[in-house]
């Protein structure tokens, strides 16, 4: 992949710098929303599904993690599945974190660390109106590209309060009229979330707390089960980085004989959601 300055835009060869691009900033928010959408998986159709969902998002996924990218055909190489899902995990749980008022400084620590490590932004002077100063963040991945995306749309005049997750549905998306008040991605959803009988309403309901019995389940299950030895730690480190202790002081209490309910009662929704994260992971 040839290095992308995150203020252009790719062609359809995915390739190279539009400097005409409208919204550049908006549009790259659109590719990392459909990125934490998109169910990535090695189906035979999966490719053709992530091409229409969104071609910005195909361009950097085939170009950097599928074999042959040239023809546009062959799977996924090597680890390369893996590696896309815990990137998901990894940017779905800094997202959420946010997008929460109780987690959203240290959240944006995190993200701003993280791009500061991986991106080296620089100024220049563009002969627009006469000479115009402007920061150019070339990035060669797209791991770079999507916290790339994420700081400048953190900026003072970014746009990252445009990136809204649907009530109903739990889909990003990005808002482009009545942002404030934007809570639906869809007509479709605003209307089947506030539908006469209550049905929809009572099915989200239902459907929630099923997936959070199921969470619970299979975090009770990681911790119980969990087997520490240097490969597996090694594992939970690279998911969680500096939130691996969450992880650990519930493994040492359940290990010590703490009734599981209790320690699962007792931990706060920081330390469930990184439990979220190695589930996302495939941990």
């Amino acid at each position: 992949m040839a290095k992308i300055n995150l203020l252009g835009a790719i062609d359809v060869q995915g390739l190279e710098i539009v400097a005409h691009a409208e919204k550049p900033l908006l549009r790259n928010l659109g590719i990392l929303a459909d990125f934490l959408n998109f169910q990535f998986d090695d189906g035979a159709d999966m490719w053709d599904r992530l091409k229409t969902a969104n071609f910005g998002l195909f361009t950097w996924i085939n170009g950097e993690f599928r074999e042959s990218p040239k023809l546009w055909k062959g799977s996924w190489k090597d680890g390369a599945l893996e590696e896309v899902r815990l990137s998901k995990a990894q940017l779905l749980y800094d997202v959420e974190g946010l997008l929460s008022p109780q987690h959203k400084l240290e959240a944006l620590g995190v993200i701003i660390e993280t791009a500061n490590r991986m991106l080296k932004p620089s100024w220049y002077v563009s002969d627009e109106h006469g000479g115009v100063v402007k920061r150019a963040v070339p990035c060669d991945s797209f791991q770079q590209f999507l916290y790339g995306t994420l700081a400048m749309a953190l900026e003072d005049d970014g746009e990252l309060f445009k990136l809204k997750k649907c009530q109903h549905c739990q889909r990003f998306f990005i808002a482009e009229k009545f942002v404030e008040r934007a809570t639906f991605c869809s007509k479709g959803c605003r209307r089947d979330h506030h539908d006469g009988n209550g049905k929809a309403v009572q099915r989200a309901k239902a459907s929630k707390d099923f997936a959070r019995k199921k969470f619970k389940r299979d975090a009770l299950k990681i911790l119980s089960n969990y087997k520490s030895d240097d490969e597996s730690d090694k594992k939970i480190e690279k998911v969680l980085g500096e939130r691996k202790d969450d992880f650990f002081s519930m493994y040492e209490a359940i290990k010590a004989g703490y009734p599981k309910e209790k320690v699962w009662t007792r931990a706060s929704n920081w330390k469930k959601a990184s439990l979220k994260k190695l589930i996302d992971a495939g941990l």
